[in-house]
């Protein structure tokens, strides 16, 4: 079939799945949500409930925890955009770059036990390539080592015609590598997702096991993360959901990203490829913050933030290790983004109260999603206030 036709009849079912069905609070799923008192449980579930008809989005999940305080999960709108499916709270979703800090955990907990130094340069696994001698394990976890991204347009496009495609280290250490320096190693700060594949990469050499084993034996079996998957090359978890895009991929109507796309994760990797349920994000983040999956000086590490000399947006101004500080927003609250092809995350945790919030979508983007964070955590606020 020529090549035209094929992309014709492409365009011709995105743009058939580009409705839909209006979303009605009436029609919401109200979860029951043990150890979340009914005055937040309820105030957050309209506000869901709400955004999810006028944002037109597919599904949101939402994770609130507190240490003494309420423990919520609450959920809103569908699996599917046809309506036919609630999504749950114990759905699993993509989490794009909110891998990022569990990669980071990982490699300072293998710092912590001495097998591997975060002041070595790259040319130590790297050999032979530009700047391999100037650029640091330090420098790859806070987005200072000056290697440019390798999400560009000709890896996105590979991904979204060849949704069973895997991609091998080979290939992500050349793309990752190749380009010349985007600034001097060490001057500024840049988001760029080649830097934690690349300590994906290092993980891998150092410790002569695969990163999925790597993440399940250091950080998802403890904690009993058991919605949680390493993506594709843990098994794809039976309530793993389809995400569905209708802003990143420049082609009409939805592109959908199936519980069997292997494109994205294997092109993500320690970036970007985990997959999981609010609930057990917020575990996660709840056990960081707590210093259970780090040592203190690694937390330390982690919330050490440098202002970017040059910031690409107002969220990506203070960089630490695998986590953000975002100043004015989010009630100064540090934490990390994800954006995926089909889903949007967004985690937060307060280092004085020790809360953790997480939003999960299976679409992309969240329109207006600071205004909904900040009416949810207003909302977990009041009801807490309310206890005291």
């Amino acid at each position: 079939m020529p090549r035209l036709a094929c992309c014709s009849i492409a365009l011709s079912v995105l743009a058939a799945c580009a409705s839909l069905p209006e979303w009605r609070a009436a029609d919401a799923t109200a979860w029951p949500s043990p150890g979340c008192p009914e005055a937040i449980r309820s105030s957050a579930q309209r506000l869901l409930d709400e955004a999810v008809g006028r944002h037109r989005l597919v599904g949101v999940q939402v994770a609130f925890l507190r240490p003494g305080g309420p423990r919520c999960l609450l959920a809103s709108g569908t699996t599917r955009p046809e309506r036919d499916e609630p999504l749950r709270p114990d759905h699993v979703v993509r989490l794009g770059s909110l891998t990022k800090t569990y990669t980071a955990v990982l490699v300072l907990r293998l710092a912590e036990r001495g097998l591997l130094d975060l002041d070595a340069p790259l040319g130590r696994w790297f050999p032979g390539r530009p700047a391999s001698e100037r650029v640091s394990v330090r420098m790859l976890l806070d987005h200072s080592s000056g290697i440019p991204e390798l999400l560009g347009p000709r890896t996105m496009l590979l991904s979204t015609w060849s949704s069973r495609r895997v991609w091998t280290d080979g290939e992500l250490e050349h793309m990752a590598l190749d380009p010349d320096l985007a600034f001097e190693p060490g001057s500024d700060h840049r988001y760029s997702n080649s830097n934690y594949v690349l300590l994906g990469l290092i993980a891998q050499r150092v410790t002569g096991r695969p990163l999925a084993s790597l993440l399940r034996e250091e950080i998802l079996g403890p904690l009993h993360l058991e919605s949680t998957a390493y993506l594709p090359a843990e098994a794809t978890p039976p309530r793993l959901v389809a995400g569905f895009d209708r802003d990143l991929i420049p082609l009409p109507g939805w592109h959908v990203t199936t519980p069997e796309n292997t494109s994205w994760s294997s092109l993500a990797v320690a970036s970007g490829a985990m997959a999981a349920s609010a609930g057990d994000v917020a575990r996660f983040f709840e056990a960081v913050v707590g210093r259970e999956v780090v040592s203190e000086a690694s937390y330390r590490r982690m919330v050490s933030f440098e202002t970017a000399r040059h910031p690409q947006d107002r969220y990506l101004e203070r960089f630490g290790s695998g986590l953000f500080a975002f100043g004015p927003y989010y009630g100064d609250a540090y934490g990390h983004p994800g954006l995926f092809v089909g889903s949007e995350a967004l985690a937060l945790f307060d280092p004085e109260e020790r809360w953790v919030f997480v939003l999960l979508a299976n679409v992309s983007r969240i329109r207006e999603r600071d205004v909904l964070v900040e009416d949810l955590l207003a909302a977990f606020a009041g009801g807490r206030r309310g206890q005291e």
